[in-house]
């Protein structure tokens, strides 16, 4: 039974993770998605042994269970190193039919190891099939442009990850987080980001996704063009929204609604503008937080004075000083800042 705690060497002796990996289909993509949805803390360990299971070229006949783990670790260990005498006669045992100096060849070439970085930096020398991962942190924002031409607006606390097959055979993301799309036209193409339990498909337009996993709600909102979304479930339904349309799916329940948004309100993030429209005070910290990269607290005594916002204002560029002096006047509150720590107090 599979759990949250599941290592890298579980995921590799896993044989239906082994082969959603070398043979994905929509089904498996689903039910890993799910999965990793439930199993946050193992995500890290899933994309580990994803990249190893695309890396590696050979397979280790009659092996054990302890021994596929020896040879796996001993590869990403020693990388281009010459291998001790033990275990030259252990390869001989299980790769009867080559040579030992071709076998350790045959490893070292055909193993890479996945570093990824934070910032979004692309990985040298990607073997075909590895993810990229496009990672922001609290308090950035970050513009990438694809491979295809695409640009993308990564917001705070998201990630967007690809195959480096990606713009070869099809266009496909997956997003964790918000980001905002410009896709360049292909008709042959279509462009697809998986975020959630949605899919969401265009040629060439521009749109906004909005999928945090700790938020109730996916949000799919389009500028421009014309994009399809479909919810994936028992009963898939598709939607096709226009510009100033926007998809609503609540997480745990089934069926899409859809309505119209505001720019400011919903897209203006990746133009620099922190918009609130009868925000409670709950909303505000959260979003605060991710934008500057903060943690804001209060006393448990003054939670009376801050459960009732009803906040609207629109802050442009602006320093977290400058906007919590404008939202202090309005609600009537004093502030400290300690390093990433503010903290927030009622005027008497």
């Amino acid at each position: 039974m599979k759990g949250a705690d599941y290592t890298t060497d579980d995921f590799l002796l896993d044989p239906e993770f082994i082969s959603w990996v070398k043979n994905p289909t929509p089904d498996k993509d689903r039910y890993w998605q799910l999965w990793i949805e439930a199993h946050p803390g193992c995500r890290e360990a899933m994309l580990e042994a994803r990249e190893l299971v695309l890396s590696i070229k050979f397979q280790l006949p009659e092996a054990t269970r302890e021994e596929k783990l020896a040879i796996l670790k001993n590869v990403m260990k020693t990388g281009a190193k010459t291998k001790s005498r033990a275990s030259q006669v252990r390869l001989r045992q299980l790769v009867p039919s080559l040579k030992i100096a071709a076998a350790i060849t045959f490893l070292i070439t055909s193993v890479y190891l996945v570093i990824t970085y934070r910032d979004g930096t692309p990985v040298p020398h990607n073997p075909e099939g590895q993810l990229t991962i496009k990672e922001v942190a609290k308090g950035a924002r970050m513009q990438i442009r694809l491979p295809d031409g695409t640009k993308v607006w990564i917001n705070s606390e998201s990630r967007l990850t690809y195959d480096t097959t990606f713009n070869q055979v099809q266009r496909k993301v997956t997003l964790f987080g918000e980001a905002f799309f410009e896709v360049v036209p292909d008709t042959t193409r279509p462009f697809i980001v998986k975020s959630g339990n949605l899919i969401t498909q265009a040629l060439g337009t521009s749109f906004n996704i909005k999928a945090f996993a700790n938020e109730p709600d996916i949000e799919v909102s389009l500028v421009t063009g014309k994009v399809g979304v479909t919810e994936v479930g028992p009963v898939q339904v598709t939607v096709v929204l226009a510009p100033g349309e926007k998809i609503t799916s609540l997480k745990g329940k089934d069926g899409l609604e859809k309505g119209l948004f505001n720019y400011e309100e919903g897209i203006g993030w990746k133009d620099g503008l922190l918009y609130f429209k009868n925000a409670g005070f709950d909303e505000i910290k959260k979003r605060l937080e991710r934008w500057y990269g903060v943690s804001i607290h209060t006393d448990s005594t003054d939670k009376g004075h801050f459960s009732q916002w009803n906040y609207t204002g629109k802050f442009e560029n602006l320093s977290l000083e400058m906007v919590l002096k404008r939202m202090g006047f309005t609600k009537n509150f004093t502030f400290s800042i300690q390093d990433e720590e503010i903290y927030l107090h009622p005027k008497h």
